[in-house]
């Protein structure tokens, strides 16, 4: 923190000052902040990094929804989206990708729908917008964590310090933790709590809350299949290191380009460097990602399960949607722990398609998303929720049943 916002505390410690070396060197034991410094100095240091978070924040948020109003934030966040998923899929000791979290594409996507879509984009690569989102991202939400760091007032009792330190613990942790459950967890757990409630669910919504389940599942496994086409025929590509090689296989994984060949070619010839064929045309590519994360109408019918109704689950989907500009009177704070996105994943588009940068929010956050189709209907919340108590209940008598086979267990108490 001293580092991040320029804070000159004391000279680090060093071996023959304040530092205990254990006799195998295998760690070290740093003395507490407390211990080195008075209580003067603790309480300028925290007050000027929650100063400093502050305005780094506030820079930050401006700088964001800058280029959020005069880009193409369809582009962006579909990027952003393809960036997120290649961060997943490498492990966390072999690269480190900035800004690369479910919390960060969550917040972004958040931001761009405070502003309408601009009628023109500015021109120049996206490739580097993206970048500078990313290194915007990062720092943002970073500093949102200690924009609110301060000394205790005088005279503060124990116990009000300790609170004031859980409550911002809560808030790194509601900020940054996703996922209660693993995949194959959330489909069982939601499975045994959804039907329950089927019927009383399909009365309100023409739809049972299962049939809604499997198209959202449906949904995902399209996108990640697009996803995961797209990366194979973009690593096909890159390994073609001969540059007329990489020409011809980039015309022959995305032929719906063919019509920009004369001016790609162009392109190439004067201002690329023979080696640097590949990584233009995987670049350019990248213009190929937003259709990943689209969905048609016929898209949404299809994934629709055999007998349910596709315009009861159409009319879900859009109530599970925002449009771009539908956050403009949002307070941008309140993105970091009360994000809109988290039940309301999809991106209504003007031309009637929808848009759906991060699916993976509906792994986290389904539970909300259900239970925003039933704010409206108190008979039915009140059937899921006492649904959601059994099936706990359910869940607690196997697991001590397992783990305590000998014991008497007893449910059903108060």
């Amino acid at each position: 923190l001293c580092q991040e916002y320029s804070f000159q505390a004391r000279p680090p410690l060093t071996a023959t000052r304040g530092l205990d070396m254990a006799d195998n060197d295998d760690f070290v034991v740093i003395p507490a902040l407390a211990e080195r410094l008075s209580p003067e100095e603790i309480t300028t240091a925290l007050n000027d990094i929650g100063a400093k978070a502050s305005a780094v924040y506030d820079e930050t948020t401006n700088e964001l929804q800058s280029i959020l109003r005069e880009h193409d934030a369809v582009a962006i966040l579909a990027r952003f989206g393809s960036r997120f998923f290649a961060a997943q899929a490498t492990p966390s000791n072999d690269q480190h990708w900035p800004a690369a979290q479910q919390h960060h594409l969550e917040l972004l996507q958040a931001h761009a729908l405070v502003n309408q879509l601009p009628t023109a984009s500015n021109p120049g690569r996206v490739s580097d917008v993206v970048e500078r989102v990313v290194e915007l991202l990062e720092k943002n939400a970073d500093a949102f964590r200690f924009r609110d760091t301060k000394a205790p007032p005088p005279g503060t009792e124990e116990k009000a310090t300790r609170r004031l330190l859980l409550l911002d613990q809560m808030r790194g942790i509601t900020q940054a933790v996703r996922g209660e459950f693993h995949p194959h967890q959330l489909d069982r757990y939601l499975r045994l709590v959804l039907k329950r409630i089927d019927t009383a669910f399909a009365e309100q919504h023409g739809v049972t809350a299962t049939s809604l389940f499997d198209t959202l599942q449906n949904l995902l496994r399209l996108v990640e299949d697009r996803l995961n086409n797209h990366r194979r025929l973009a690593h096909r590509l890159f390994r073609c290191h001969k540059p007329n090689k990489a020409i011809k296989a980039y015309f022959a994984a995305f032929p719906q380009d063919a019509s920009r060949q004369e001016e790609i070619l162009s392109e190439i010839a004067s201002i690329m460097r023979p080696e640097h064929t590949r990584h233009y045309l995987v670049e350019q590519a990248e213009a190929f990602l937003p259709a990943v994360y689209t969905l048609a109408p016929s898209d949404i019918v299809a994934a629709v399960p055999e007998g349910a109704d596709a315009a009861a689950v159409s009319q879900a989907i859009r109530a599970w949607s925002l449009a771009f500009g539908d956050l403009k009177d949002r307070r941008l704070e309140h993105f970091y722990l009360a994000n809109p996105v988290w039940d309301r994943p999809f991106i209504l588009l003007s031309d009637g398609n929808t848009f759906w940068p991060s699916p993976a929010s509906s792994l986290s956050f389904t539970f909300e998303m259900f239970e925003l189709l039933m704010a409206d209907h108190p008979v039915l919340l009140k059937k899921y929720e006492d649904a959601r108590a059994v099936v706990l209940e359910d869940e607690i008598e196997t697991l001590l049943k397992r783990s305590f086979p000998n014991a008497r267990i007893l449910r059903g108490l108060h």
